[in-house]
């Protein structure tokens, strides 16, 4: 009688098995589906530039790690790669084979870097996308900016310094600090200067010095642009701390001024080499809020998270720049264009999505971010998504970044008809 029923038990037993066999097959073969969107990160991680490019790359990924933990895509992962340049135009070529051999859906790679390839992506019809762009490739098809590049800074900058002047000291002198063969920073003397020839009443003219790239002396430069009223810095990380570092000790007592991609980008550097008191009124173009701005819903979101995930000496080394903040509200952009390219080719196809369908995903972008200017969308034929900029001042007494201006668009970047 025992052995019947035991018989009879594991018949059903094993009937119940095969049941759902079919259904664990099926399980399987729905996890097998998963669409994996690829982010190939081609950048400079240990070079001259890696002090921001690497808080950008971090506030990317938490806010990637956020949204995967509270609001994943249904059957997308987003997975990011990267490929350190070393600030080594050379190792860019090789980057870029090594990212389309991985798989790379999108590419996020810096513009003055971005030219190194250009062909090839043009060629390949891959898209890339990252934080600003270039003169050469701000109309491009296949580059893509959440943001206008530093020469629209610049003219947003000098008529700032045109209106605010007070002419009975005469014309403000103004001298630019640059690298010498690197056309993202050379673009940005080449705009001074031209803006201060168009207005010659408005602007006395002194020149630009060209440090080779990795330079930290700067006596002579220093030296030749003692007379100005206001010093452009077009470099970045620690030769920036240098240079400012040098002015101030041989007296001079202008005022330095820039992009966002040099002195707020890379503010931590310079507050450790320069006295609090002697960067007090250095005034910056920006298309992005400080992290001090209390007023952006998505800075105070990503200040949340980086403190619950990062250790205080972290936490305050993003707080003194806008690296962070801005590789998190990348990461929105993004998300945001994954989701619409999974709903274009569906989710598990989402990695292998053709790149002209992928470049007009990006093209119909639609996205306001509270706090950030105006809508990232396309306009006319810009690949700039967000023209918005505005002037920051540092107060020394507060210890922080204060906006001088509303967001204000460059009229260079403007399109016809629009209001």
């Amino acid at each position: 009688m025992n052995k019947r029923i035991i018989k009879a038990v594991a018949l059903v037993f094993l009937g119940v098995l095969l049941a759902t066999l079919p259904g664990l097959a099926s399980c399987a073969e729905e996890e097998e589906k998963v669409g994996v969107f690829t982010v190939g990160w081609l950048q400079d991680l240990t070079g001259r530039a890696s002090f921001g490019v690497v808080q950008v790359y971090d506030g990317l990924n938490d806010y990637l790690r956020k949204m995967e933990e509270e609001e994943p895509i249904p059957g997308v992962k987003i997975s990011v790669i990267t490929y350190d340049t070393r600030g080594d135009y050379a190792r860019v070529p090789a980057g870029y084979v090594w990212m389309k051999t991985q798989g790379a859906t999108l590419l996020s790679v810096a513009c003055h870097e971005a030219l190194v390839v250009e062909d090839r992506f043009v060629t390949d019809e891959c898209p890339v996308f990252y934080m600003t762009s270039d003169l050469q490739l701000d109309k491009s098809e296949w580059y893509f900016s959440a943001f206008a590049h530093p020469p629209a800074e610049v003219e947003v900058l000098m008529e700032w310094l045109k209106t605010s002047w007070d002419y009975d000291l005469g014309e403000p002198k103004i001298g630019v600090l640059s690298y010498a063969g690197i056309v993202f920073y050379e673009d940005q003397a080449d705009k001074v200067k031209e803006i201060t020839e168009l207005y010659p009443d408005s602007y006395e003219w002194v020149g630009a010095q060209k440090a080779p790239v990795g330079t930290m002396t700067f006596a002579a430069e220093v030296s030749r642009l003692m007379e100005c009223n206001f010093i452009y810095t077009a470099i970045s990380g620690p030769p920036l701390a240098a240079f400012i570092q040098e002015a101030r000790a041989r007296g001079w007592e202008g005022t330095f001024i820039g992009a966002g991609e040099t002195m707020p980008s890379f503010w931590g550097l310079v507050k450790g080499a320069v006295p609090l008191a002697q960067l007090d009124g250095c005034v910056a173009a920006c298309y992005f809020p400080h992290p001090d701005d209390p007023g952006v819903p998505a800075i105070l979101e990503a200040k949340e998270y980086m403190e619950g995930h990062h250790t205080s000496k972290e936490v305050e080394t993003y707080l003194t720049a806008t690296g962070y903040c801005t590789g998190w509200a990348m990461g929105i952009l993004l998300v945001d264009i994954v989701k619409r390219a999974a709903d274009s080719v569906g989710a598990e196809n989402v990695g292998e999505i053709g790149g002209r369908v992928l470049r007009d995903v990006i093209r119909e972008t639609n996205l306001t971010i509270e706090g950030l200017g105006e809508t990232f969308k396309s306009r006319g034929d810009w690949s700039i998504l967000n023209r918005s900029i505005h002037l920051l001042r540092f107060s020394a007494a507060q210890d922080r970044w204060i906006p001088l201006t509303d967001w204000l668009v460059p009229p260079s970047l403007a399109v016809a008809g629009e209001d």
